[in-house]
């Protein structure tokens, strides 16, 4: 996550960077007819590959004369034959291209070469015909002919010349942001999992004593899953094995004799869009061989019924055709040794989805989990009895089946969430594994808004979006009214008097919750502050009520985790964490769901193939026959020699689609290599996936157009097999009524188990308390002079000195005014409050915090300490505060509150330095704990006089 969110800096600062100091390659963009945010995808790309050399060639612009000469003759023929009107039905697809054709030439200048690329960007598709929608077939024959011949000819070569020109040129300006990138890693000391690789490799390739060091203590190595290890990792592997230990070439490293010892199954090699590729397998057992190490090959499979066995060994002796070249694996039959018990399901068995209307994807799957899931029910009460082993028995296993022994596999993401809602709504417990969840979840998108909101107060935009959103339930009228009123959408504003009541009501409420949310996040670290509003909100309740309830409410609970742990890694601000939720929010890395009912006994998982490696399950399904999306290459990484060398294409997003903005010379022979490369890894994926079964593997197909289902490779060989029982609704809702049946004696017990629960639980172990609150409670206030500014402009001081002390005071002015008119506050108390803050910063102590190098402004802690009045058992106190500054000198820590009282003489001066002393007392005590060194110096700052007085100083 980290990782994700300084890429995205890195990118942002480049962009900004261009813009203010290299104008003239933005102009270069732009007479390339490209946006520079057009480019992201591409510099996202570049960065997973920091060891490989993009290739790049110049090529010269091309001369477009040729093709828009028949580009026109095309268009002039065109006009003849296109009818006036639209047919019955509507233009067929060819039809659609050649009418927008003639309106852009009608509209636009296509002697611009821009104007006339971007319509044949827009020609590059098939161009369908119906022939009854021409005046004849010849006819429709004829134009579908011609516009093949010129996309051919002269289009595609066109478009092909003008990719090739540009990407020379793109990726010339995307690589300065990924060296910016590299740059801000170094300057934060940060590493990612592919530079700890690179850096390692790096270290034992240069440095001979280091691989003597590590070659001695570690003098075996037992490498597992090699099919997945990418070409660092087999680097640092012959590095830590080889003989030679003076030679940088990994690839004529010799292992040690008995050194190194490698498992891998070729035919389990689907990783390649992470660098682990076949060729990395390939290489290293070549090089094995030839140091005259044993290649042994493990055929017994211990997971598998025979019944799998013998299904599957035909099925991929023809499926992996070409094993043992360059792109695929050489076929290994399954040897297995479990034999399938009659008296038990096992084997294979198909589920068929009839033809469903125009072939929707979501109502095939629908169905499909349907019967899943009504399958499952039947399964789980008696209609399943499963074959287990003897170690299986000695576990205490039995016949009966629970959820955790069902798997369901999709090849994609997409509609993972209809097989949980079929689960669901039969009260079957499941958990999703590499789904789309966390990014789609409604709940967090309105935190997400919320957050923003209380970030910037003042933005009226973001105020509207959270109130007329789920949290609060405004509605359009309502904030329709509000504004007639006079009503200002900014939290600290009055109501107007002549609202209605109701209405009035709605709006005081959802902005007296707004002020006290934002408070917290400045009196509360700000994942503690999330916590509470959530808490106030009753979000995870409230989540848990709805369809997939485990699930979003789990996304919730992890949300919570997540945000806690950056906390701790150092996002201790606002804007950090509402940075961090929308990188959460965009898919950065997470995946995985947690189980909001960790005690539960086993779950039936749904997930992606990918997720499933090395997995298994006693019943398998291959869900989900709507899914082939096939696409074609971007990228192809060519390892063979020396460095490896990467060709890319770049491309924009265009909705669901994308389009290709440039490409590298010689890119049809590199994608076709690619194709090869994709193509073998998917019959490599089946294999995967026909694996994981140990007893029944249940193979979803679809009648109406087979082509789109992923598994329909298999098809050819489930013409015998059986279909899964479907069992009747009767049945199902028979098999569910007696799963949950529930005497009265049994809710009434399970009422009073649940409140003793509860009960128990309720009894707090520990209170919580602010630093301040103590002392306010212990201590008497001191008399003050009535000034009218109240705490409001304490939190104007504390915010600009704290936007200081992070070097945002090159405008205090405006900073002061911002803050002001959001704490409520006269925009005629600006002066004041700049005179105020630049005391402070012209002082002799803030000079000392900053020389010191190492000072830290509002820093937020939590401490435990007793409690001087015990009850309940809640003998602890979580203490919590947040200091106003703490800088470290070379002698100790010096901890600044900052106070904005107003000083009348040297008596309230004693006064308040007593009333405050204990509060000192406690952020000493707190932080000597947080840091483990001591603390020299504690005092408070009085900005209203410029006065530091120390009220305590250690020796």
């Amino acid at each position: 996550m980290e990782d994700a969110l300084l890429l995205e800096r890195a990118w942002a600062e480049h962009l900004a960077s261009v813009q203010d100091a290299g104008p003239e390659l933005l102009e270069a963009l732009q007479s390339l007819d490209v946006e520079a945010q057009d480019l992201r995808d591409c510099y996202q790309a570049l960065s997973t590959y920091p060891d490989v050399e993009v290739v790049r060639a110049d090529a010269p612009r091309p001369d477009l004369t040729a093709v828009r000469q028949e580009l026109y003759e095309l268009l002039d023929w065109a006009e003849g034959v296109l009818l006036a009107e639209a047919p019955g039905h509507g233009w067929d697809g060819l039809q659609e291209l050649l009418r927008t054709a003639l309106q852009r030439r009608r509209i636009y200048n296509l002697d611009d070469d821009i104007m006339l690329l971007r319509l044949l960007a827009d020609l590059d598709r098939a161009g369908q015909i119906t022939q009854n929608r021409w005046r004849s077939p010849e006819e429709a024959r004829q134009a579908k002919e011609r516009f093949e011949t010129f996309r051919s000819s002269h289009l595609v070569p066109a478009l092909r010349q003008w990719r090739e020109h540009r990407h020379a040129h793109l990726i010339d300006f995307v690589l300065p942001a990924i060296a910016h990138y590299e740059e801000l890693k170094r300057e934060q000391s940060r590493l990612n999992y592919q530079d700890l690789l690179m850096n390692t490799a790096s270290l034992l390739k240069r440095n001979p004593e280091v691989r003597a060091y590590f070659q001695d203590r570690y003098t075996h190595l037992l490498v597992d899953e090699f099919q997945d290890t990418d070409p660092i990792q087999a680097e640092i592997m012959f590095y830590l094995t080889g003989q030679d230990r003076h030679e940088q070439d990994w690839r004529r490293l010799r292992p040690r004799p008995g050194a190194l010892f490698v498992v891998g199954d070729p035919q389990q090699s689907i990783y390649r869009f992470r660098r682990a590729d076949i060729d990395t397998y390939n290489e290293v057992k070549r090089l094995i061989a030839a140091a005259a190490g044993a290649v042994l090959r493990l055929t017994t499979n211990f997971r598998s019924v025979d019944a799998l066995g013998e299904w599957a060994n035909p099925v991929f002796q023809t499926l992996l055709t070409g094993g043992g070249t360059r792109f695929q694996a050489a076929f290994e039959g399954l040897d297995t040794v479990r034999v399938a018990d009659d008296d038990h399901h096992c084997g294979l068995r198909v589920i068929s989805i009839p033809k469903i209307k125009y072939h929707k994807a979501e109502e095939i799957g629908r169905a499909d989990a349907d019967r899943i899931a009504g399958w499952i029910s039947r399964a789980l009460v008696g209609g399943l009895p499963l074959s287990r082993t003897e170690e299986e028995r000695r576990a205490g296993l039995t016949e009966q089946p629970g959820p955790g022994d069902f798997l369901i596999l999709t090849r994609y993401k997409a509609n993972m969430d209809l097989y949980a809602r079929a689960l669901e709504s039969r009260r079957i417990p499941y958990q999703i594994t590499g789904g789309e969840g966390f990014t789609q979840s409604p709940e967090l998108l309105d935190l997400l808004k919320l957050l923003r909101a209380l970030l910037d107060p003042g933005d009226p935009v973001r105020l509207v979006a959270v109130l007329r959103g789920s949290l609060f339930g405004i509605s359009d009228s309502q904030l329709y009214r509000f504004r007639q009123a006079g009503g200002h959408f900014r939290i600290y504003e009055a109501i107007p008097d002549q609202l209605e009541a109701g209405d009035r009501e709605a709006f005081d409420w959802a902005f007296e919750q707004l002020r006290r949310f934002r408070q917290w996040t400045q009196d509360l670290p700000v994942s503690a502050a999330l916590e509470a509003i959530m808490a106030e909100l009753g979000s995870v309740p409230a989540a848990l009520t709805g369809e997939l309830g485990r699930s979003r409410a789990g996304r919730l609970v992890q949300c919570l985790e997540l945000l806690a742990a950056a906390g701790r890694s150092g996002v201790t601000t606002l804007a950090g964490l509402v940075e961090r939720l929308a990188g959460m929010m965009e898919g950065a890395g997470i995946e995985e769901e947690i189980n909001i009912a960790p005690r539960e006994s086993g779950c039936v998982r749904i997930m992606n193939l990918h997720k499933a490696k090395g997995l298994e399950a006693p019943v398998v399904f291959l869900a989900n026959p709507a899914k082939n999306a096939a696409h074609a290459p971007a990228v192809h990484i060519c390892r063979t020699g020396g460095t490896p060398r990467g060709y890319f294409v770049i491309e924009k997003r265009k909705g669901y689609a994308s389009e290709a903005l440039g490409q590298p010379t010689g890119w049809e022979a590199c994608c076709e290599t690619e194709r090869q490369y994709l193509d073998a890894e998917e019959s490599r994926l089946l294999y995967v996936a026909a694996t994981r079964a140990r007893d029944l593997l249940v193979v979803s197909t679809y009648e109406g157009k087979p082509e789109i289902n992923p598994w329909h490779p298999f098809d050819p060989y489930l013409a015998d097999i059986p279909g899964l029982d479907a069992g009747s609704e009767d049945s199902e809702a028979a098999c569910v009524a007696e799963g949950i049946a529930l005497s009265a004696s049994d809710f009434k017990q399970a009422k009073a188990d649940i409140q003793a629960a509860w009960n128990a639980v309720s009894n707090a172990s520990y209170s919580r308390a602010q630093v301040t609150s103590l002392v306010k409670e212990k201590e008497s206030a001191p008399s003050r002079v009535a000034t009218g500014r109240g705490q409001s402009w304490g939190n104007v001081i504390h915010r600009l000195l704290n936007a200081c002390a992070r070097g945002l005071s090159s405008n205090l002015e405006t900073l002061a005014a911002k803050i002001l008119e959001e704490e409520g506050r006269r925009p005629e108390e600006v002066a004041p409050a700049v005179q105020e803050v630049t005391n402070v910063l012209e002082s002799s102590l803030w000079k000392r915090a900053i020389k010191s190098g190492q000072y830290y402004p509002e820093v937020p802690f939590y401490t435990t300490t007793k409690s001087e009045q015990p009850a309940d058992g809640s003998d602890d106190t979580i203490l919590s505060g947040t200091i106003d500054l703490v800088f470290k000198e070379a002698d100790g820590w010096v901890i600044v509150d900052y106070k904005t009282d107003t000083v009348s003489g040297e008596r309230q001066l004693a006064e308040l330095v007593s009333y405050y002393t204990p509060q000192l007392e406690l952020y000493r005590r707190a932080w000597e704990s947080v840091v483990q060194e001591p603390v020299r110096e504690v005092g408070l700052y009085f900005t209203s006089v410029g006065m530091w007085v120390t009220a305590r100083k250690m020796p």
